[in-house]
């Protein structure tokens, strides 16, 4: 088994598996844009959930393709919410 990477470690690819299909179907729609984000803000009661090391997959472009994990590709925030309040929205300052 390989450390990191490829459709054999299981472990890794297993868990881009575990998350929902529309985040994972959105997740690969953003990563085929020109500029892809940089950074993912998290909201998730499960705290332990370890995002950092998901390795996600999928097809950009009509090809499949393996990307390198979460935590390697993007800046992580991670919140848990609080219920009965809304998430703040950004506003813009200028």
């Amino acid at each position: 088994m390989k450390v990191l990477g490829g459709s054999d470690n299981f472990p890794l690819a297993g868990l881009w598996l575990h998350l929902p299909p529309p985040f994972r179907a959105e997740y690969l729609r953003l990563m085929a844009l020109a500029n892809p984000p940089r950074s993912l803000f998290i909201f998730s009661d499960e705290l332990s959930f370890p995002w950092e090391i998901v390795r996600p997959s999928g097809q950009i472009h009509g090809a499949y393709c393996e990307l390198p994990p979460l935590g390697v590709s993007h800046l992580l925030g991670r919140w848990r919410p609080v219920p009965g309040r809304s998430r703040r929205r950004c506003r813009s300052t200028a």
